[in-house]
Parts: structure tokens; C-alpha cells; sequence
């Protein structure tokens, strides 16, 4: 397990937990449409998903640019195709309104 998290790194590990919930786990479904394959790769090529999706965890109240992070990292989850599917469900809908674009 050692050898797991040295070559993940420190920061990535520490997101773990947090991904884990959002890219769906027993007790909540994955994001739509999409596995834990995917958001995982995402998730390690970059830094600021890393950290952003880190916070829930370690903050009781969010601050706005954390969730406008953790929410522009489910947005890279998806192609455009996803995308316009996903613009039919709430996650989609609330995206749309606070002015993420297509």
C-alpha cells in the first residue's frame, strides 16, 4: 500500500476519499453516464482537480471557488456528447445556470 501511495503522491491521495463519493461508491451512484475509469485518469493529470476536489472533505463550509472547481471538474468529465445529455438532468441544469459554457 506504501508503494501505491508514493507513486500517486501525497496530493492525489489525499483527494481519494472525496473522489471516491463523487465518481460513485455503495451508497451513491456514479456520475452519469460515466465510470470511475475516466474521472480517475482526469483526476491525476491535474493539480487543481486534485486540490479542489480534496476541500469537501476538509472544510465544513465551502467556499464559492471551491464548488465552482469540484464543479468544473465533473464538467471535464464529460464530451460534448455526455455533455448535451447531461444538460437534461439537475447537475446539468445547475451547471448551465451559473454560467459554465458548453
Amino acid at each position: 500500500m506504501h508503494n501505491v501511495a508514493a507513486e500517486l503522491g501525497p496530493q492525489l491521495c489525499d483527494a481519494l476519499p472525496e473522489f471516491h463519493a463523487l465518481a460513485g461508491c455503495g451508497s451513491n451512484s456514479s456520475v452519469f453516464g460515466i465510470g470511475k475509469k475516466q474521472p480517475f485518469k482526469t483526476l491525476r493529470r491535474s493539480d487543481l482537480h486534485q486540490t479542489s476536489v480534496s476541500q469537501p472533505g476538509k472544510d465544513t463550509t465551502l467556499s464559492e471557488d471551491t464548488i465552482l472547481a469540484c464543479k468544473a471538474f465533473v464538467c471535464n468529465l464529460y464530451t460534448r456528447i455526455r455533455w448535451l445529455a447531461a444538460k437534461q438532468t439537475k447537475l446539468g441544469t445547475g451547471l448551465l445556470s451559473e454560467g459554465v459554457e458548453e
